[in-house]
């Protein structure tokens, strides 16, 4: 099975977990799927971490006082980001 390059092309890490995955005979999938959740956990967690983020914390400060600081998102996400898991992860009859 091949797997379609369009999957990496937004993703510096892409081409390095392909040739992992290629190099220990593990399906890509096994390899992208937690890649995919860490990265988008990684925008959730930080001010910097997504453009959504950055554009909140630019209305705020117009509108409100202080805005953001670089970790304040981080109580609220990651409550939720720990009760997530990988596709990959979960058993094959759970999904």
């Amino acid at each position: 099975m091949r797997l379609h390059r369009a999957s990496c092309q937004y993703s510096a890490q892409g081409p390095v977990a392909l040739l992992l995955a290629q190099r220990t005979r593990t399906a890509a999938t096994q390899v992208l799927i937690p890649l995919t959740f860490l990265a988008t956990l990684g925008g959730s967690l930080t001010l910097i971490g997504s453009s959504t983020n950055v554009v909140a914390d630019a209305l705020l400060r117009e509108h409100v006082e202080p805005g953001f600081q670089l970790f304040s998102l981080t109580p609220a996400a990651l409550p939720v980001a720990l009760g997530q898991r990988p596709l990959a992860a979960c058993p094959a009859g759970a999904r």
